[in-house]
Order: C-alpha cells, then structure tokens, then sequence
C-alpha cells in the first residue's frame, strides 16, 4: 500500500492476515528524535530538565529483541515518581537517558518469538520515535476493537483505566446504594474509577478544579455529584454533597481533599491511595504537605486505608479479567469511550508532560507520534 510518511491524509493500507514485510512499506529514517533526562525535578517538571537529542536508529537486532515505530506515548503523573534520585517503585533512571514512558508501537522488525512484524504492541517506549525493546519492553499486544478509537488501550484498558479497576473493584469493596467519592475526578483514573463505582450501583460525588471539569463529570459521565475544590470549603461541600457520609474515598492527591474526606468517613469506611499530586510537586503544590492530622477518625470508624499500585496487578490473569469487565462494558454501553488530551507529535512530549500538572487536561493525556496504521483509527 502506499504511505504517506508526512502524515497526512492519506491512510495507511495494511492488511495484518497478509503480513507483508512492515520494514519495506515503512521507511525507516536515518535518525531520529528523543528526550533525554538532564537533571532531576526539584518539585514539578520543567523544560530545563530535559534536552531534544537527534541520534541514529539502531536497526540491528539481537535475538529476543523488536524495533518499534511509536504510534502513542503515555503521559501520566507517576511518571515524576520514575525520575527520582530513588524512585519508589521503580529502576532509576540515570541522567542523560530517554525519558521512560509507556506507549503504543507498530512493530517493523522482530527477531522475538510471538511477536511478528506488522503487530501492533503496549511497550515501555520512552520519549523517542523509534525503540529497540527485549520481552522486558513489551507488555501485551494490542487488540484490534474496531468500534473503538485506539486510545481505549492506553486509557479504560491502559494503566490509568486497570489502576481505577482494582483500586474500585477489589481495594474500595463497592456496594450498591452506598457513597463513592473521588479526588482528581477529571483526571484519566479518577474519572474511570467513578465510572466503575456507577456501574456498581454507587452514588459517585467527583472532586474537581474547575467548574468545567466538574460539568463534564456530572452531564457526561453521569456522576452524581461534583465539588469544585478551588471554589467550595471542602468539608462543607462534602457534607453537603454526600449526605449519608462517604463508604469510599478514592484518593488521587493527598493533603489537604484527604483531610477533608476523612472528617466525612462512615463505620468501616474504605481509603483507598492512589496517589497525591498536592505532595509538592506541583508549583503551586502543598509546602507543608503531610499525613492527615485527624487520621484516628479511621480508628473510630474501624475504616481502612490501602495503598494501590498496579505493578502488583500487572500478571496475565488480573489483566485479563479486568479488561474482560471493561470491554462487557463498553460493549453494553456502560463504560463510555472517555476524553483524552492529545499532544501532536514528538516535540510536544515536554510541553505535555508539564500540562499535567497544570490541570489542563481533561481525562487521558498521550502524544500521538505518527497516525495509527490501518485497521486501528484515532
């Protein structure tokens, strides 16, 4: 088929059953464009923490290894905790390397035993147009579901849309007619999660900083209710908002919206920490960012607080029993095809990794490198 390779209009005409050889139908370029990690963040990211690199792509592939052309690369705040002199959870990334992101790629070559050129795959990809990954690199291949965009991957079945899953599903214990409240409510997890609290018959009340973010949730996406943190006394709001008291809090920025949840907590009330972007990386973060002063209200509610990484639920079986629910949900129309933020291009991954902590974004945040290959579409 011919390819448009400025990206434009045109579509590219690829047929996976006759999988013809990806490399001759995709030229690749000679060089190509990264971000590399200059210096650590001291609190939010800045541009002077990174430096656009163009270098040669490395087409030589050792057994066990794949070069991928990036479609999508993910932006999501834990991506601050990577970067850290020691991060949490993570190997460290040392300076002067690409700055690791997940995405989706297209396979070009492979010498990876079920993996074949012309596959399209969720890869640790990094800020870079082009990656030569070993099995550690790639997660899973993509499915092709025609009746929705590509971006589902990154997002309802990505780790934004998984870690709203678990943290719901098997940390929040939901059940019907009781309150559900959550923090970054427009944001890629939150959002997701007050959807699987409706879907599980419980009244979600959304915390959100801006009274469009908070329209959104609430006539979009049919949350009950909606607290707009920059304008309303949260603890009142909350009272006001969830009158029976709150069964589930799911927490996505720590401080200040925790404490506040916590003064609103039923009996056997159930936290769960998904993160916390006010700790101070933000510019306008929370200086005196610390744990909750009135955290015995859990002791005289007998509630529990669980912390939630999707690293632990990142075997073949939780993934597929999540995206096994979420897919039955979108297909009964349960589960909408949420908003996504979409930076263009490579030269755009900075400016869009710092928008995330500016709240400009509404819903999942990724760059789209390069037009997704036919069949899949944006």
């Amino acid at each position: 088929g011919d390819h448009d390779h400025s990206g434009g209009p045109q579509a590219a005409t690829f047929h996976s059953s006759t999988n013809t050889s990806m490399s001759e139908q995709h030229e690749i370029p000679k060089t190509q464009k990264k971000w590399i990690l200059v210096s650590r963040p001291v609190k939010g990211f800045t541009t002077e923490n990174f430096k656009q690199v163009e270098e040669p792509i490395d087409t030589n592939l050792k057994d066990g290894e794949v070069l991928v052309k990036a479609i999508y690369i993910s932006l999501d705040p834990t991506q601050r905790n990577w970067v850290h002199e020691n991060p949490p959870y993570t190997p460290r990334v040392e300076l002067g390397s690409v700055m690791p992101a997940y995405g989706i790629g297209l396979i070009l070559d492979s010498k990876m035993e079920g993996h074949l050129k012309g596959e399209m795959v969720v890869c640790f990809l990094g800020f870079q147009e082009y990656a030569k990954l070993d099995s550690r690199g790639v997660m899973a291949k993509v499915h092709n579901r025609p009746k929705f965009p590509l971006h589902v991957t990154l997002n309802a079945f990505g780790g934004t849309g998984m870690t709203a899953y678990w943290g719901v599903i098997q940390k929040g214990e939901p059940k019907e007619g009781e309150t559900f409240l959550v923090s970054g409510a427009a944001g890629a997890t939150g959002m997701a999660a007050g959807v699987i609290a409706k879907i599980k018959g419980m009244r979600v009340v959304g915390i959100a900083g801006s009274d469009e973010k908070c329209k959104y949730i609430t006539e979009k996406l049919g949350f009950d209710g909606a607290i707009n943190y920059k304008k309303e006394d949260l603890g009142e709001a909350i009272k006001k908002h969830c009158p029976k008291g709150v069964d589930v809090y799911y927490d996505n920025v720590g401080g200040k919206v925790l404490e506040a949840a916590l003064d609103n907590i039923n009996t056997k009330a159930r936290i769960v920490i998904c993160g916390a972007v006010s700790s101070g990386y933000t510019e306008q973060g929370d200086e005196s960012f610390a744990g909750p002063k009135n955290y015995t209200n859990i002791l005289f509610k007998e509630a529990t607080m669980r912390g939630l990484l999707l690293t632990f639920h990142q075997d073949h079986e939780s993934q597929e029993t999540a995206a096994k629910d979420i897919h039955e949900w979108m297909e009964a129309g349960k589960y909408p095809i949420l908003p996504v933020h979409i930076n263009k291009g490579i030269d755009s991954c900075i400016e869009g990794l710092i928008g995330l902590w500016r709240g400009e974004n509404l819903g999942k945040a990724f760059v789209e490198v390069s037009a997704p290959p036919a069949p899949f579409h944006s």
